[in-house]
């Protein structure tokens, strides 16, 4: 009884100090300092670092709470969790035919979807297209990277996924740039797959449990990502990293030896490619391997420890020796973004639980980042050692990544983006929540249910079958010709009426012209008038502080042609001669004469 009631008094101390967090966000303000960036923080007089404090004192202190309750209300012993991650038991899998068999079903109708999908003719993004589209088109014709082209994100997002597509097929299409999207789409189920697969040879269950569990688990997070570029998804592409982080690391700790293994080199050579593929995702990947090498330190796996550091070593080195000048244009442009960005496109967080926008989402995804950190912890104190170790382990791994992961929403923190910061909690308790209901029924029940599991390989099959993948057998059979047509669709297909008059018009004006710069936040432009920006600053939105505004105007001086005033500059809710005043100073006084086509101005260059 008095255990019970200890326990009470956890809960409750550690829900006070959730509202007490919430109390401690209202109050907590740092001090602004102008750093030359004009933005929605500037403007308010918002520091950046508020919202990341914030944050982790919301997060740390119902933590903090939680273990002292542990410890000294209910006794815990702090050094369980030392034992808990040094066990060191190794997992065989045996081979289960139910299972792969399943695996391949599932793969198979992957496929099948990827192919019955409608080739969309739905119009660009004119802000964000010209992200991809316009530093791709640029390398295209000079071989440039980072030093042709700001990358804000990572340098497969934004320029070589568009650029390889268009290599292999000796053709530049927005059509191109689609599929290769939906590709990657493709790629991201896959890996989700092989993922759920793992975690099913992991888990110790009667075969046909397992089965079931596999295809639950299947079904649950492959709906987190869908062929709908234009939506939030809960996993998109850009996590391909994170994911192959979790399959290998999962691997491992499996055989949990101190041998060598292949995990090792794909880890190492994530914490590098990371970052060519996605900045953010980055930081992410290579947190999470630090607290990897801090599991094996702490089982004194100190062969691990070095063979993942030596093959990261060995990958930044190869990169360096390949990319050479361009290597230090990506480490130069990489730092600038990361020191800049928040403030560039920043967004005030709202409040939790308040009326504020975004605020239910925001409560909802903070929630489920802590109660998936509570329930790790948790499990860690538990006198006990456990069955399903590994799984639990794994659970540690992938509530730290769902914390790690709310740098989506920290800075950015518009509804689309803290939406993102929702995967990975949600892949925690809907794991968590099954792992123990199909574990209590192996445990309690299965001697009742033996002779009906047999009958549960056919359920499954049917199951599988009427999974939502929306299957369309026409668009099979037709797909070479609706694929053909597609990627070599004229690209005035995917834009609105206005912007095909002004590309039209534009593109017989400036024929002559080597190179044009935007002063607007139409992105895709330059592309689509097939010529390629004078400055590296392709993407207006990016460039943010004085010291890029000083480099633009010095790229200015060789750009006799600069287009302005595009549909999508009141965007960001800041004027452009509030946010680049700079800029706005050097082109009001040297591009005088202007011409305007349907909206759009046209500026040349004052003749000396």
């Amino acid at each position: 009884m008095k255990i019970q009631k200890n326990k009470i008094y956890t809960l409750l101390l550690t829900f006070i100090s959730i509202f007490f967090g919430v109390y401690l966000w209202k109050i907590i303000n740092i001090p602004y300092h102008s750093n030359g960036i004009i933005g929605l923080y500037s403007l308010n007089n918002y520091n950046s670092l508020n919202d990341p404090i914030k944050y982790l004192t919301f997060i740390m202190l119902p933590i903090l709470t939680f273990l002292l309750c542990k410890i000294y209300i209910e006794k815990k012993n702090f050094i369980n969790l030392l034992i808990f991650f040094r066990q060191n038991e190794q997992l065989k899998i045996k081979k289960d035919a139910n299972l792969n068999t399943a695996l391949y079903i599932i793969l198979l109708l992957i496929f099948i979807q990827f192919f019955s999908l409608d080739f969309s003719y739905h119009k660009i993004d004119i802000f964000h297209a010209g992200q991809k589209l316009n530093p791709a088109y640029k390398s295209y014709f000079d071989n440039s990277l980072w030093s042709g082209s700001y990358i804000t994100g990572g340098l497969f997002n934004e320029l070589l996924n568009t650029k390889l597509i268009w290599k292999i097929f000796n053709h530049q299409s927005i059509g191109l740039m689609r599929f290769f999207e939906n590709f990657l789409i493709l790629l991201t189920k896959i890996l989700i797959l092989i993922l759920v697969l793992q975690i099913s040879k992991t888990i110790k269950l009667d075969k046909y449990l397992r089965l079931f569990f596999f295809v639950l688990l299947s079904y649950f997070f492959l709906n987190f990502i869908d062929y709908n570029i234009n939506s939030a998804d809960l996993i998109e592409s850009r996590e391909i990293p994170n994911l192959f982080f979790l399959i290998f690391s999962l691997i491992y700790l499996r055989s949990n030896n101190d041998k060598f293994k292949i995990s090792f080199i794909v880890l190492g050579f994530f914490s590098v490619f990371s970052f060519f593929w996605s900045v953010d995702r980055a930081i992410i990947y290579n947190l999470l391997l630090i607290s990897l090498i801090i599991y094996f330190i702490i089982n004194y796996k100190f062969y691990s420890s070095f063979y993942v550091l030596f093959f990261s070593f060995v990958f930044w080195l190869i990169s360096f020796f390949i990319l050479q000048d361009e290597f230090l244009f990506f480490i130069s442009n990489t730092l600038n973004v990361i020191s800049e960005i928040n403030d560039i496109h920043g967004v005030i967080h709202p409040t939790p639980f308040s009326n504020e926008t975004n605020a239910t989402r925001a409560t909802k995804t903070l929630l489920a980042i802590l109660f998936s950190l509570l329930i790790s912890f948790n499990l860690i104190l538990k006198k006990n050692s456990f069955e399903d170790h590994h799984i639990k382990i794994f659970l540690t791994f992938l509530s730290l990544l769902g914390f790690f992961s709310y740098i989506y929403a920290l800075g950015r923190s518009d509804g689309g983006h803290i939406r993102q910061a929702f995967g990975y909690p949600s892949i925690f308790l809907i794991l968590f929540s099954l792992f123990f209901l199909i574990k209590f029924i192996n445990n309690n029940y299965i001697y009742k249910f033996k002779n009906y599991l047999k009958l549960l390989p056919t359920f499954i099959f049917f199951l599988i079958l009427i999974l939502n993948f929306n299957l369309n057998f026409d668009n099979i059979r037709n797909y070479k010709n609706n694929f053909t047509n597609y990627i070599y669709a004229n690209d005035i297909k995917f834009l609105e009426n206005d912007d095909i008059k002004f590309v039209e018009q534009a593109s017989f004006l400036l024929q002559s012209e080597k190179c044009i710069d935007l002063y607007t936040y139409d992105s895709p432009i330059l592309y689509l008038i097939k010529k390629p920006s004078c400055s590296r600053f392709n993407f207006l939105w990016s460039l943010g502080s004085e010291k890029n505004q000083e480099k633009l105007i010095n790229d200015l001086k060789n750009t006799n042609v600069i287009i302005a005033n595009g549909k999508t500059d009141g965007w960001g809710q800041v004027p452009f001669n509030i946010k680049y005043p700079l800029l706005d100073k050097y082109i009001s006084l040297n591009y005088t004469k202007e011409l305007n086509i349907l909206g759009r101005k046209i500026k040349f260059k004052k003749k000396n």
